[in-house]
C-alpha cells in the first residue's frame, strides 16, 4: 500500500536552508514552514497537519477548553 499524504509530507527532505534575498538580507527556510503555510491556507486540513507534526516527533499542546 502506498504510503498516505501523512508519511510522504514527514519523509521530505527538512534541512534548513539560508536564502538571499534579492536585497542582500537573508532568511531561514525549510520545507517545513510550506507545510505550516499550507495548512493556514487551508490546502492542509487540520487532521494532516497534527498527523505531519507527530510523524516528526513533534508534541502538540492543544488549548484547554
Amino acid at each position: 500500500m502506498p504510503p498516505g499524504l501523512v508519511e510522504v509530507l514527514a519523509q521530505m527532505d527538512m534541512s534548513i536552508h539560508s536564502v538571499q534575498r534579492e536585497d542582500g538580507t537573508q532568511f531561514l527556510w525549510s520545507r517545513r514552514d510550506s507545510i505550516a503555510s499550507a495548512a493556514k491556507h487551508s490546502d492542509l486540513s487540520m487532521k494532516e497537519f497534527a498527523g505531519f507534526l507527530g510523524a516528526m516527533g513533534e508534541k502538540i499542546v492543544w488549548p484547554e477548553d
